[in-house]
């Protein structure tokens, strides 16, 4: 009969930057989740969220690096001001701050 301590995994704690690599392995392999888990001795539901835990990082970072700083053509020196907001060809936004 096996003892109990033979058939337990050692737990690995990994770094972000090692998940990045093991991601980055994983797109390089051609297997898919489950192949490429058994083969690295990963378990599935521990890739899966640090695989959407990455990329929720990464689509954080991209939509912090999308916003640019307005500054006005013409400085106003009145109260009134008008904005205008380009969404796409067939959408626009426009506030009026009306007195």
């Amino acid at each position: 009969m096996q003892s109990n301590s033979l058939n337990k995994q050692v737990k690995v704690r990994r770094t972000e930057a090692q998940w990045q690599d093991i991601m980055l392995s994983y797109k390089k392999s051609g297997l898919s989740q489950e192949a490429f888990c058994a083969q690295q001795a990963i378990a599935t539901s521990t890739f899966h969220k640090w695989r959407q835990r990455l990329a929720a990082d990464k689509s954080h970072d991209k939509a912090i690096s999308e916003f640019i700083e307005l500054t006005p053509a013409q400085p106003s020196n009145s109260g009134d001001w008008d904005i205008e907001l380009s969404l796409s060809s067939t959408i626009v936004l426009r506030i009026r701050k009306m007195n």
